[in-house]
């Protein structure tokens, strides 16, 4: 019977091989995709905290949140609240962080020069520069005009002459000093403030390992209440009545991000004089501030607690020795803790406009430039932050820096805070790159502002032009776009004392046990979640799974005049922040599995329409065969039984062939062989036999003999609106006639198309779907790198066989029709007309299988409401009907070179 069916057989025997080395193969890459794709999500699944508790006011519900508004930094959370969430069963850790406030920094005095200096007239400039990672801006500069005068001083108390400080004023003379007391004593400029956090020191220690990362002095202390400072217990208020002063402990991060230095130069000017009483009779007043210098006793970089963590810690004083300078320390140092402000967050609001990288922006709302009563901050940044002042002042001392009388700085004391004040005593120092966190991985980044600040990269000009990547680092400026991290941590108790019971800005929450990466998983902590609120009323955002999504965000300038800019600022451009994709990892997963699932079960369907229209050409290759045996004997149930036998051995035969080929190339890919699915591979195959081999065995069993042997083509009736569709368009008419005469197999090929069309649209949005859920984040930007592969071999699967079913069909139909073909031939027809015939029935059955399958999937987008912009559901019909049809043209060259190798006298001669 193979011999009857010609090369039917091998073309079947084909078919089973490419089912069995598709669905093996697909199998393989679906389920290393899938489990390489797991095993990333489940190594991201958790980042340092399971989850975090907000404080009220916060964002909530968002899917993408930024990392500036994760954390809030407006407080709301008791301290009972937190105890009751600690206790909570399913808790294993929380960690509350109180951002407590924005601080001055603890300045040493400086004394510059040198012993018996002569008298004359000084001049002390300080500048202070910050560099942002973009550029270097002048924060502060200030020139002051100083008098060394030759006066007797007693117990640091000089005798100055009424008539001489008069005649310094007359000068211009900023501030004096006595040479006798030798080197010029004065204070510094505050660059900036430092953030000042507070901590669970017990549960950072759990959460992260904190005292694993102290790299000198000592861990904070288990509080319950602060201790007084031994060496001033008790102070004045603005009334006169004593204040306890407490001590607050700190632990200090000996990183320090900002890139601020501090310069000074001290000279001396020429004068025709260095008595101020002969330069007033000279009329030298108004050349004094223009005088050439005469000596430069010192010029160059100061040491500040901003950049040097030893100075923040230790720095007492800081001495002119030479043409350096030394810093005198302290270990027991301790200094007056003065509050500017609290800090806020950004503020953004969305463009209607593209950002240069073609995706959604946003831009941060410029805010007024403030500042607070001691703030000497110049520069000339947009402030993006509104200040908030720090509550419940009392009482802030004043101290005069310099000899009395002269004023050369005034600088804060000790200030009033809820009823106390408090003295910032540094305990040790920590390094954040020890800590046991996940700052530093890029799939399931979460901003951890405790410890490190959360630093955008400028990516583009304020054209949009692309530039050299540049972090922007924080600065001096308070309202800048950086947040600086805090600088110190110290312990709830001492935020409670500063800031009352509802002092919390947010508890991180690390849940007890093994959280798996799937649904239970994220179940289990939601349910922490669900409990937290229900006790507390604070709502919790569970973060499993979460991943940064690079987000444009433009910074604007402003002009002058508008919000109280005294001059313009430009704008800095496009910077890009990790804005923080929810819960994206659980999407990721029930995506995979569902996405490889429809494009294994794709391709097995149109392989089975494939198998259909293959095992009916082989039917009717050899049903004169059958036809003559059931002639001579046969029972009506033995052709179906061989054919049976016949497809089964084909089958296994080809099963077994691309089973095999299938492992080689698994092997040369290095994918691991998931043996259970290759065991059941050869069943499935013979199950797919089975269901295809059903429609010929049906055929095969209404076979009449005697009809088929007296017939050389199946007639079919015509009805009289075909008849006149046949004279307007011939070679349409003619072709609709014999698609009409193979129905069967016409309805299965065109079910073959309909499905490859429809499950090829479908696949495509779905793919686009996909890449638009998973793209953006770099954990799902680095799933699609691993999925892109089998989804693009799925539909170039799909595709081919469909092309295959339409070719096999028109071949048979070819072979089928030679007679007919001769007979044309013979009344003169040219072979290019037989051709434009088959192409019409090719173009035809096209047609009408793809364009309802188009439909359909059309129709169940817009039933799921997934129908995507107008724009790309045109891409994505334009790419299904030029693969389909390629695939038709493709499918049609095997008819069209068989009509040409027909010969006329062999086709006349045989009938």
């Amino acid at each position: 019977m193979f011999q009857a069916g010609g090369r039917r057989p091998w073309f079947a025997a084909s078919g089973f091989l490419i089912a069995a080395c598709a669905f093996l193969l697909l199998n393989i890459t679906t389920q290393m995709i899938v489990f390489q794709s797991r095993q990333v999500i489940g190594q991201n699944w958790r980042s340092t905290y399971d989850l975090v508790v907000l404080s009220p006011g916060s964002t909530q519900g968002e899917q993408v949140v930024p990392p500036d508004h994760l954390v809030s930094l407006h407080t709301g959370i008791s301290t009972a609240q937190y105890e009751q969430i600690k206790r909570m069963a399913g808790v294993e850790v929380a960690a509350p962080i109180s951002f407590i406030g924005n601080a001055r920094f603890p300045m040493p005095t400086v004394r510059l020069g040198y012993e018996h200096m002569p008298p004359g007239f000084y001049t002390l400039t300080w500048t202070i520069r910050a560099f942002d990672g973009v550029k270097e801006y002048k924060e502060y500069q200030r020139h002051f005009l100083i008098y060394g005068g030759d006066v007797p001083c007693d117990g640091g108390v000089c005798e100055w002459p009424e008539q001489t400080k008069q005649e310094l004023q007359q000068l211009g003379v900023d501030t004096y000093f006595s040479v006798r007391q030798g080197k010029y004593f004065t204070g510094m400029p505050h660059p900036g403030t430092f953030l000042l956090a507070a901590i669970d020191p017990d549960a950072e220690n759990r959460l992260v390992h904190l005292n694993r990362s102290i790299t000198q002095g000592e861990p904070l202390p288990q509080q319950k209440q602060l201790d007084v400072y031994s060496d001033l217990p008790k102070v004045l208020d603005g009334n006169g009545e004593e204040r306890p002063n407490y001590i607050v402990p700190v632990l200090v991060n000996q990183e320090l991000p900002q890139q601020v230095t501090v310069q000074a130069s001290f000279e001396k000017l020429k004068t025709s004089s260095g008595d101020p009483h002969v330069l007033l009779q000279q009329n030298a007043g108004n050349t004094l501030q223009k005088a050439s210098v005469e000596q430069i006793l010192f010029q160059g970089k100061v040491p500040t607690p901003q950049s040097d963590v030893e100075t923040f810690m230790h720095g007492v004083d800081i001495e002119q020795e030479g043409s350096t300078l030394r810093l005198r320390t302290s270990e027991e140092k301790s200094f007056a803790l003065n509050f500017l402000s609290r800090p806020t967050n950004l503020q953004y609001q969305f463009m209607r406009e593209k950002g240069p990288d073609g995706k959604s922006a946003y831009q941060v709302v410029p805010m007024p430039q403030e500042t607070g009563s001691w703030d000497e901050y110049e520069g000339k940044n947009l402030a993006v932050r509104p200040l908030e002042p720090f509550p419940d002042v009392q009482y802030e001392e004043t101290i005069t820096y310099g000899e009395l009388g002269s004023g050369s700085y005034t600088r804060l004391g000790y200030a009033i805070y809820n009823d106390a004040a408090y003295m910032l005593k540094p305990q040790g120092a920590f390094d954040w790159h020890k800590l046991s966190a996940s700052f530093r991985d890029a799939l399931n980044w979460l901003p951890e502002t405790t410890y490190t600040p959360v630093l955008p990269t400028l990516r583009y000009d304020a054209q949009g032009r692309p530039i050299v990547p540049k972090q922007v680092l924080p600065t001096t400026n308070p309202q800048g776009l950086s947040l600086q991290s805090p600088l110190a941590l110290t312990t709830l108790t001492a935020a409670r004392q500063i800031l009352g019971e509802n002092c919390i800005n947010v508890i991180r929450v690390r849940v007890a046990g093994n959280v798996t990466p799937d649904e239970e998983g994220w179940k289990r902590v939601a349910q922490v979640a669900q409990k937290i609120h229900e006790k507390t009323g604070l709502q919790a955002l569970v973060t499993l799974g979460s991943s940064p999504r690079p987000t444009l965000v433009y910074v604007p300038g402003i002009k002058e005049g508008v919000n109280g800019y005294q001059q313009t600022v430009e704008p800095l451009g496009w910077i890009e922040e990790r804005w923080i994709s929810i819960g994206v990892g659980m999407l990721y997963l029930n995506q995979i599995g569902m996405t490889q699932n429809i494009l294994l079960g794709g391709v097995l369907l149109v392989c089975l329409g494939y198998l259909i229209v293959t095992l009916s050409s082989l039917m009717q290759a050899q049903r004169h065969s059958f036809a003559i045996l059931s002639a001579i004997g046969w029972k009506p149930w033995h052709p179906p039984l061989v054919f049976l036998g016949q497809v089964l051995l084909l089958a296994l035969s080809g099963g077994i062939v691309g089973i095999g080929l299938a492992l080689a190339i698994a092997a040369g890919l290095g994918a691991a062989i998931p043996w259970e699915k290759v065991v059941w591979t050869l069943p499935g195959i013979v199950l797919l036999a089975l269901l295809s081999v059903s429609v010929p065995m049906w055929q095969l069993w209404r076979i009449k003999p005697g009809e088929l042997l007296r017939q050389g083509a199946i007639i079919v009736r015509e009805r009289k609106r075909e008849r006149k569709g046949v004279f307007r368009w011939p070679l349409l008419g003619m072709a609709m006639r014999s698609v009409m005469r193979a129905r069967w197999r016409t309805w299965i090929l065109l079910g073959s198309l309909f499905c490859s069309s429809c499950l090829l649209l479908l696949t495509l949005h779905g793919i686009v779907q996909f890449r638009a859920t998973l793209q953006g984040t770099l954990l799902g930007d680095y799933v699609l790198l691993q999925t892109a592969v089998p989804q693009i071999c799925a539909i170039l699967f799909t595709t081919l066989l469909a092309i295959l079913s339409l070719a096999d069909l028109l071949v048979m139909q070819v072979q089928q029709r030679r007679k007919e073909i001769g007979v044309l031939r013979a009344l003169g027809w040219y072979e290019r007309l037989i051709q434009r015939q088959f192409l019409t029935e090719g173009c035809l059955l096209a047609l009408t299988g793809v364009v309802p399958g188009v439909l359909v999937a059309t129709g169940v987008l817009l039933v799921q409401r997934q129908m995507p912009p107008l724009l790309v559901f045109a891409s994505l019909l334009g790419v299904v009907f030029a693969l389909l049809l390629l695939g038709v043209l493709l499918g049609i060259l095997p008819a069209l070179r068989a009509i040409r190798r027909l010969s006329l006298l062999d086709v006349l001669r045989a009938e």
